[in-house]
């Protein structure tokens, strides 16, 4: 869609019209001694004029029917208990505004309804929501309001989630359509070189649950690939919530013209994976807007939302090694729990290893790093707290109150491996429990990092890391370190394969212990890759979730949890093992 400014459309008209004018008006030949009588001239067709079209969203509109991308979810809810049945599935909408009734007009599958002022049913700064009812059939529409700033109120992009329900005697069926719209990009103007970062929302709904969260998306134009960043909170139906953060993770390409598509995952209690469609919006791509549909992981349910945005106005860090504005690194963590004496180190208890989300943030100001995990809690570590580790690998932040944060070190000063584009560690947290006079060792396992966006298509390369880590069985605590190998065949999906060789520390005698090499395989959607991870003694396997970093995925890192080894000591207890690893090209 091309905009055109209304005064410019008066103003072409009449150059058209002119332009007519003179060319039916143009002489002919002719013996200049023949005076032939004069043909008259016909009389010219008025050019209609272009139907005018908004400059952006912001009052007052014209009527329009707006460019948009959407997605149906359909759920039939049984009264009696029953589970329900959740489906979601990319959608062909038209969304139009009237400028005579004011009213909003939404279609699809053979489905239709307006709404109008007197529909109304509540508003605040960020959205306006209407509503219908008619016999037993509900109708809603919720729209974000326009604006030049705020958390969901955009010039030139906007959303939308129009929920229909019927209820009969023993069930409640409903459709639920979410969609972004507004005025475009035009194809001509938008950028094919150089990268963009757009700090953008996200709102879903998967029936009786709904999500919203913040993040960024970003694109390197020039070969048209992206990435999604958004940490979500979880929101039921009875009106509690869970934050659960590194929810929503995409990757996707630009088409041709104006338009893109990928795929994401989304990692909450439930769990979705599902496709993105999108485009820019503004005369030049000042925003962004997409609607995304998915499935539960595990086969069930299904979600649909909109992800939208602006060009963020603070710039963005192009490496770890010189961090210039603040930012937030959306994490998966890797956590578990170990609780020693402190009389004598001995364990007394420990937890198995379990996936987190979490938000590890850097404030330029300061500087100062925030780490916030799944319970809600956040500890902020300042410039101050921080001392480097005696071997020189890790930068250390303790605040004093058992909390403290480990961050493997960038740059040329780390003696192991230079890292600049990636970095990974932990996060700890000790607290005395007074009734078994005892420590509770609670650690989350990281990796973070500027992830690649232009990820290469073709070509193989290897990778050396190195890893830490923490383990447990019902007798001993170890501190884990070791190495981790590569190999990946970036034109197949399904190729990164590895080894971990991992060994452990006796955490209260020091003892070391060999607990030998584990083969991994991954499945890897753009910069992120995702797999399990081998092992035979107990005949299980274990998980890991990495990323790629830097340009032409220069390193990569990767958190794990679940690895069971084996104490040559107690051999049939098996050490659970969770960690993180980081490293790059060979």
């Amino acid at each position: 869609m091309t905009r055109v400014r209304p005064l410019k459309l008066a103003t072409m008209t009449s150059l058209t019209t002119l332009s007519l004018m003179l060319a039916a008006c143009g002489g002919g030949g002719g013996d200049v001694n023949s005076t032939p009588a004069p043909t008259p001239a016909p009389t010219p067709t008025p050019t209609p004029a272009p139907t005018p079209t908004n400059e952006d969203l912001v009052a007052p509109l014209v009527s329009e029917s707006f460019t948009n991308n959407a997605a149906t979810g359909t759920g039939s809810y049984p009264l009696n208990g029953d589970a329900p049945k959740v489906t979601a599935a990319k959608a062909s909408l038209t969304f139009g505004y009237d400028a005579k009734t004011g009213g909003y007009t939404v279609s699809t599958a053979g489905r239709s309804q307006t709404f109008t002022n007197a529909d109304i049913d509540n508003q605040n700064a960020d959205q306006v929501t209407y509503s219908r009812k008619k016999g037993d059939t509900q109708d809603s529409l919720l729209l974000t309001k326009p604006g030049t700033s705020g958390a969901l109120n955009y010039q030139y992009v906007g959303s939308g989630f129009w929920e229909r329900t019927r209820q009969d005697s023993s069930k409640v069926d409903g459709t639920i359509d979410a969609f972004t719209y507004g005025v475009e990009t035009p194809d001509a103007n938008l950028p094919r070189s150089g990268a963009g970062t757009y700090d953008v929302v996200l709102l879903g709904s998967a029936g009786l649950t709904s999500y919203a969260g913040a993040g960024n998306l970003s694109v390197d134009f020039g070969s048209g690939q992206m990435l999604v960043d958004v940490g979500v909170s979880e929101n039921w139906s009875d009106g509690s919530s869970w934050f659960y953060p590194s929810a929503f993770r995409g990757s996707g390409a630009m088409a041709s013209g104006n338009a893109f598509s990928g795929n994401f995952s989304l990692a909450t209690t439930t769990g979705f994976s599902g496709t993105f469609d999108g485009r820019f919006y503004g005369p030049e791509s000042e925003e962004v807007g997409a609607a995304f549909y998915g499935k539960g992981t595990s086969g069930n349910g299904g979600i649909v939302g909109t992800v939208m945005g602006r060009k963020g106005t603070t710039g963005v860090n192009t490496n770890l090694v010189n961090l210039n504005v603040s930012q937030d690194f959306v994490l998966y963590a890797a956590q578990m729990w170990v609780h020693e004496s402190t009389a004598d180190g001995t364990l007394m208890g420990y937890s198995w290893p379990a996936r987190d989300g979490a938000d590890l943030r850097y404030e330029a100001d300061g500087p100062s790093w925030s780490y916030s995990d799944s319970y809600d809690r956040t500890v902020r570590f300042l410039a101050s707290q921080a001392a480097t580790s005696a071997d020189g690998r890790f930068t250390t932040y303790d605040n004093g109150a058992g909390a403290s944060l480990n961050l493997y070190r960038v740059g040329s000063a780390n003696p192991e491996i230079k890292l600049t584009y990636a970095s990974f560690g932990y996060y700890q947290q000790a607290n005395p429990d007074g009734a078994v006079n005892g420590w509770g060792t609670y650690r989350e396992y990281f990796h973070f990092g500027v992830p690649t966006v232009s990820f290469p298509s073709s070509g193989r390369a290897t990778y050396t890391a190195t890893l830490i880590g923490i383990g447990a069985n019902t007798t001993d605590g170890f501190d884990l370190g070791g190495t981790a190998h590569m190999s990946v065949d970036f034109g197949n999906a399904a190729s990164p394969v590895g080894t971990l060789d991992i060994s452990g520390v006796n955490r209260a005698n020091g003892r070391i212990v060999d607990f030998g090499s584990y083969g991994f395989s991954a499945t890897q959607f753009g910069a992120k890759f995702t797999g399990n991870i081998e092992f035979d003694r107990f005949r299980g396997s274990a998980w890991l979730d990495g990323s790629f970093y830097g340009p032409d995925a220069a390193e990569m890192a990767a958190m794990f949890g679940g690895v069971q080894g084996v104490d040559p000591n107690h051999p049939l207890d098996p050490v659970y093992m969770a960690g993180a690893f980081g490293g790059k090209r060979d």
